[in-house]
């Protein structure tokens, strides 16, 4: 999907489609594919970061969902 855009640098692709595949993990597991190319611009310890972080954001968007907490108009 990201991989067709030339904005973003691999490193930034790998993180938006591994955020991505994150997200959608009920319809499929991230793929070994895209480990691997994570594995050519990150760590692990920073592989596991990036799937930690997008695990706790959808964490707090599911239980924002679901407690439908109304959402605050943006200060001016």
């Amino acid at each position: 999907m990201f991989g067709q855009v030339d904005l973003f640098s691999e490193a930034e692709k790998v993180a938006l489609e591994l955020a991505e595949q994150i997200t959608r993990m009920s319809a499929a597991r991230p793929t070994a594919e895209l480990f691997s190319r994570a594995r050519r611009v990150y760590t692990e310890e920073q592989i596991s970061v990036l799937c930690m972080a997008c695990i706790g954001i959808n964490a707090f968007n599911r239980l924002s969902i679901l407690s439908e907490h109304p959402v605050r108009k943006a200060r001016n």
